[in-house]
């Protein structure tokens, strides 16, 4: 175990945030995300979690997504930026699932998917034209609550961050804007 984790444990009550990295001594942060989120030995569910990240890592922002982390830091960040999205953090808004909705995440699989060659979409053959894009086009400021992706959701790179026919929270919802100002997701996406 963590001294993050052992410390979150010992004084649940003693720690108003919690900022993470993906790569991290003895566990990843995409695992000390969904520790929180599970309530392990019980840690505070609804504490506020950061993630620091890269616009390349895709699939960990996808996978912190999922674990509906209340933040992102792109790294490298200045005092500014780190204060500025701690505030944002601490503001809350969304609620958080219950521990047992996070429990079912397959959170090897998800680092899995960290570590490996990111998915990218196919490209359509030069010969043809591409066709419109499924569902309507929705800016992200205008998102609501239980809208479901039409198509990935994916990095300028073609990086896959959250697949098709994913249903989206309140908390993801305001995280998907966070990462359409850091240019990490685009501005407009695809909803049914």
């Amino acid at each position: 175990m963590t001294t993050a984790l052992q410390a979150l444990i010992t004084a649940p009550n003693g720690f108003c945030a919690a900022i993470c990295d993906f790569s991290m001594p003895l566990l990843t942060g995409l695992h000390f995300a969904w520790a929180v989120r599970t309530g392990f030995q019980g840690i505070p569910n609804h504490l506020p979690v950061m993630m620091l990240t890269g616009y390349s890592d895709s699939a960990l922002v996808g996978g912190a997504l999922r674990l509906d982390v209340d933040a992102f830091v792109v790294k490298p960040v200045s005092r500014a930026t780190l204060e500025g999205r701690l505030r944002h953090a601490l503001a809350g808004g969304q609620p958080v699932g219950l521990p047992a909705s996070y429990a079912g995440i397959d959170i090897d699989a998800l680092v899995k998917a960290v570590q490996t060659p990111p998915r990218k979409r196919e490209g359509l053959p030069a010969a043809s034209a591409p066709s419109p894009p499924p569902g309507r086009a929705m800016p992200v400021t205008d998102l609501a609550e239980g809208a479901v992706l039409a198509e990935d959701l994916c990095a300028p790179s073609g990086e896959l961050i959250l697949a098709s026919g994913f249903r989206l929270s309140g908390r993801m919802i305001n995280r998907i804007r966070e990462l359409s100002i850091l240019g990490v997701v685009p501005h407009v996406i695809h909803v049914v």
